[in-house]
């Protein structure tokens, strides 16, 4: 990419700077946006999806988890989304079954399944909410490296604009 860049002879992006650049604002970058925001860091987030953006998965949340988006700020949007609480576990396995409720724990009782479409949008606009900047349809092109360590990346949009992001 580079050197196709060189032969044009266009000039590279100017380079923004950030606390932190989040590759991927799913699950895990959202949360990691989120904290990082909530730190007083300045955050983005690029992600080449769109929010919503449906993908074949869905995430059986667990009392742990219901906890987690709580403490994300995230439960109330997730709740939204219309999904029952579900109290009972059930799981089985060569011949055997076994059910029982979830252990009340610091006011999680229950657990809840929830499409992807819906729980990554809920996280995308806790982090926005949080600060953190997300960026859709942006995927990452190349590292930039300083020292032998990685300082940052250079994007693209699907619209055709480009850029570089440089973070300690």
């Amino acid at each position: 990419m580079n050197g196709e860049r060189a032969r044009q002879g266009a000039r590279p992006p100017v380079a923004e700077e950030a606390d932190a650049v989040v590759v991927g604002a799913r699950c895990a970058g959202s949360a990691a946006a989120i904290a990082l925001a909530r730190a007083g860091r300045r955050v983005v987030a690029l992600d080449r999806a769109r929010f919503p953006s449906d993908t074949l998965s869905t995430h059986l949340l667990f009392p742990g988890a219901l906890l987690e988006l709580r403490r994300l700020g995230a439960l109330d949007r997730v709740r939204e989304l219309g999904a029952p609480p579900m109290p009972r576990a059930l799981i089985g396995g060569a011949g055997l079954t076994a059910a029982a409720r979830y252990p009340p724990f610091d006011g999680a009782d229950h657990a809840m399944c929830v499409k992807r479409v819906g729980l990554d949008a809920a996280l995308v606009d806790t982090a926005r909410a949080a600060g953190a900047e997300v960026r859709e349809r942006c995927s990452v092109t190349d590292l930039v490296w300083r020292d032998g360590r990685v300082c940052g990346v250079r994007w693209r949009s699907r619209e055709g604009e480009e850029g570089e992001l440089r973070a300690p």
